[in-house]
């Protein structure tokens, strides 16, 4: 199914790239003119961003190349195209001696592949090639010093007329590959002769798919393939390689060509953790939800969850149009699909929306918090962003997307990290919030437990407001602690409240005596809430669920950022108020 619509969309395209052509980097291009004659070298600029510049990027004929000689056309490496050797200061003679027949062999197979060319197109513009390598002597060229056997080099044509043609790009030249690629097909007849699984019709099937995926995480950087058995346990039918999904040469070239250009365009693909995430719609609309899960802004995020409360949700036939999504990632030697999601733009926008209103929470300090992208949310989860595995960001994608609830076992995840770390993070406790109201209900209000919630009498939650007020007073009473209460008890507190909260309570005690001599007002602020929660509680539980434990941490965050910013409202109140009483004296 997947491959189906990568093949639809490469239909659908008005700018596919001819035939077996393929995005590659060109470091040289030797000039010639109409006769063959030798005008010099040029060097190809690439991206001046770039740490290496391997070349301008041009449309190239394209092959998959493993340990064989085969010749590409008019545009190879050195050792193919001019016979010349790169460098290895680490090669003993005797190897060098062999990898130099080697590289007369290949630029052997190049020249053949030009006069083939030349003989079956007749093309203007291929002949002087053919004359140039036909006669080359490398000694008379004066290659640049910079100029290696590995880099790519491809010719010019400087006409009379004044024009300089890059025969690769000739119609001519582009219909040979293809006849190349039909000709190889028509070779394996006999053999591989079925019905593509792709278009259906009977046609020779590849053993190996000519192009491979690149840029997959912790992928091979030559590139993998997504069809392939390269053992027995693989086989099926007989069927070897690539013939166990039979595959046209045509069908199976689109596409790869349509997952790579998808895979290299940002706004098409968001990676995270060992997962990239590939996003297409079935015709152009403009629409990427990457903007969203990436690095969410505020504005727009307002704005889509705006539009939908006012019931102006967009263009009704854009939100028909069919959305596709996949996340991959690298098993061995192969691409693997992790996910598929199929719906419509409508959908995804109804489901972002529900998405980000579940990650409503205030920040640290009370404030109005910012919506959150998948990877701080996955990444809160580890020690080490390097340790998110994939199914993480997978299942958060899928949520996002498809509207389906937070999975538990990453309300497991968020609350073992919050007792392996002694604390909370927001983007944890958005990951908490998000797992408890998807799963559990919101209790009939929409923006239950954004913030502190003073009427909330579940035990679990009144423990973790309870923590949060014994540490500030701990952080009153005993100003330039280094480790708080919280530092040691956090972790058996969320979990088994009975066994450590009467020993808190009595430690208390002290910092009470001690601020309602030295600090009356702040003894009677903290005395107040205390007594508060405490009203609400009959006893201390003695073990937590896992959905108490995710709330415990909630009403640990919502107390301490209440507390926070009572604070600052109190400093800033009397900051206004000294300022008034110096205007007065003034």
């Amino acid at each position: 199914m997947i491959l189906q619509r990568l093949i639809e969309y490469a239909d659908a395209g008005e700018n596919s790239t001819p035939t077996m052509y393929m995005p590659r980097p060109v470091r040289w291009a030797i000039v010639l003119d109409m006769e063959g004659n030798f005008k010099g070298f040029v060097e190809m600029k690439g991206d001046p961003n770039k740490k290496k510049d391997r070349g301008k990027i041009f449309l190239l004929p394209h092959l998959e190349r493993t340990v064989g000689i085969v010749a590409k056309l008019l545009s190879d490496n050195g050792e193919y195209v001019l016979g010349i050797m790169s460098d290895d200061p680490k090669e003993t003679p005797e190897k060098r001696e062999k990898r130099k027949e080697k590289v007369k062999i290949r630029h052997k197979t190049f020249i053949e592949r030009v006069e083939d060319c030349y003989a079956k197109s007749r093309d203007p513009y291929v002949l002087p090639i053919l004359k140039f390598i036909q006669n080359i002597n490398v000694d008379k060229l004066s290659i640049p010093e910079t100029m290696d056997g590995k880099d790519e080099i491809t010719f010019r044509i400087d006409d009379p007329d004044g024009n300089s043609v890059f025969p690769v790009n000739r119609k001519t030249v582009q219909s040979y590959w293809r006849n190349i690629g039909t000709e190889g097909e028509k070779k394996g007849e006999e053999q591989n002769l079925y019905s593509c699984i792709f278009c259906g019709e009977l046609k020779s099937c590849m053993e190996t798919h000519p192009i491979k995926i690149k840029n997959i995480p912790g992928g091979q950087t030559s590139g993998m393939a997504i069809i392939s058995a390269n053992a027995l346990a693989f086989e099926s039918y007989g069927l070897k390689g690539s013939l166990i999904a039979p595959t046209c040469a045509e069908c199976a070239e689109k596409y790869a060509k349509t997952l790579n250009e998808l895979i290299a365009s940002p706004k098409n693909t968001m990676t995270t953790g060992k997962l990239r995430y590939i996003f297409w719609t079935s015709s152009p609309t403009g629409f990427s939800p990457i903007s969203f899960l990436d690095k969410p802004d505020v504005g727009e995020v307002k704005r889509l969850i705006g539009s939908f409360r006012s019931g102006q949700a967009g263009d009704l036939e854009i939100d028909e149009e069919a959305f596709y999504a996949c996340s991959v990632s690298a098993s061995g030697g192969r691409v693997a699909f992790r996910d598929w999601i199929e719906t419509t733009i409508g959908n995804v926008r109804k489901n972002l929306t529900k998405w980000f209103q579940l990650q409503s929470l205030v920040d640290p300090y009370g404030k109005e918090g910012e919506p959150m992208g998948i990877y701080p949310l996955s990444a809160s989860l580890y020690r080490e962003s390097k340790d998110i595995i994939a199914n993480v960001p997978k299942s958060l994608i899928a949520s996002a997307i498809k509207g389906i609830n937070i999975p538990l076992d990453l309300l497991f995840l968020a609350v073992k990290r919050n007792h392996a770390e002694q604390s909370i993070t927001r983007p944890r406790a958005v990951l908490i919030k998000m797992a408890l109201i998807s799963n559990f209900g919101n209790h009939g209000k929409e923006d239950y437990m954004n913030q502190l919630e003073p009427e909330e009498i579940n035990p679990a939650y009144l423990c973790g407001r309870l923590l949060a007020e014994l540490e500030a007073l701990q952080k009153v009473a005993l100003p330039g602690i280094k480790a708080t209460l919280v530092d040691r008890f956090f972790g058996t507190a969320s979990s088994a409240p009975a066994s450590v909260f009467g020993r808190l309570m009595r430690g208390a005690q002290s910092h009470l005596s001690k601020l309602r001599k030295e600090k009356p007002r702040v003894y009677g602020a903290i005395q107040k809430r205390l007594e508060e929660i405490q009203s609400k509680l009959t006893a201390f539980p003695k073990t937590l669920s896992l959905e108490n434990q995710g709330l415990f941490s909630l009403g640990y965050y919502h107390q301490r950022a209440k507390n926070r910013a009572e604070i600052e409202a109190y400093i800033k109140e009397r900051e206004n108020s000294e300022t008034e009483v110096e205007s007065e004296d003034n």
